[in-house]
Order: C-alpha cells, then structure tokens, then sequence
C-alpha cells in the first residue's frame, strides 16, 4: 500500500470515527435537553395540582394544563426516544463501513483496535441512550393512569 493510499485509508477512518462521536454527543444533547425539559414540565405539572385547591376558580384551566403537560410529556419522550434508535442506527452504519475498513487498515499496519460493536458491553452502553426517554415515557404513562383512576 503506498502512501497517498494510506492517507486516504486514513482520512477515511478519521471521518467515520467523527461521524461517529458526532452521533453520541447528539444522543448526549437529546437526553440532557429531554432530562432539562421533563423536569420543567413534572414540576409545572405539580403545580397545576395544588392550583385547584389554593383558587377553587382555577380548578377547570389546571386540569386542561395537567393533560397538556402529560400530553407533550409523553410526545416529547417519543420524539427523543425516535431520534436516539435514529442515532443509534447511523453508529450502527457507520460502525460496519468501518468494519469494511479493518483489512485495508492491517494492510496499512494501522495499529486501530477492532470496534467489537456485538459484544455485551456495546449493547449495554447503547441502552443507556434509550432508557432515559423510555423512563419518561413511562412516568407520564404513570401519571396519566393515576389522574384518571384518582
């Protein structure tokens, strides 16, 4: 292999390992502003309960805001939990176009370690991304069947 071929090879593995960090700091945002967020709306939420008993007045606009806050709640987890399976899925692309790359890599005598993308601990840390949002999903679930058996 000469080379030019190897800076190729190399330039090549160096954007697919940043495409691929850029996926996990976007999962990282998605659930930090997911985490931000839920916790906004659980305490907006509470606040709706406690209206209703300090201003009877208020009582018909809180339970219009508890099933608004429930409701985006819930969507904003599915949204978040949609776009981290799609994070997910590109690593998982990225991750087999490098795999592609192995060979030419030894070839090259690249010392890179192998990705090992089935292994159990590259599953389990690819969970955490996903139960943030399932977690919430969840919780508003939670919420939702206690307002209407309360």
């Amino acid at each position: 292999m000469t080379d030019s071929e190897k800076q190729i090879l190399l330039g090549q593995l160096n954007r697919l390992d940043g495409l691929s960090k850029l996926e996990l700091d976007l999962v990282n945002y998605r659930n930090s502003w997911l985490v931000i967020a839920q916790s906004f709306m659980f305490t907006a939420f509470a606040a709706t309960l406690t209206v209703s008993v300090v201003n009877p007045a208020f009582a018909r606009f809180a339970v219009a805001l508890r099933i608004i806050f429930i409701v985006l709640g819930f969507v904003l987890s599915l949204v978040i939990l949609v776009s981290v399976w799609a994070a997910a899925s590109m690593m998982s692309k990225l991750s087999r176009h490098r795999e592609q790359l192995e060979p030419l890599s030894k070839q090259a005598e690249f010392q890179w370690p192998p990705l090992g993308n089935n292994s159990i601990e590259y599953h389990c840390g690819q969970a955490g991304g996903y139960a943030v949002a399932v977690v919430f999903l969840c919780a508003w679930l939670a919420v939702s069947v206690c307002l209407v058996v309360l």
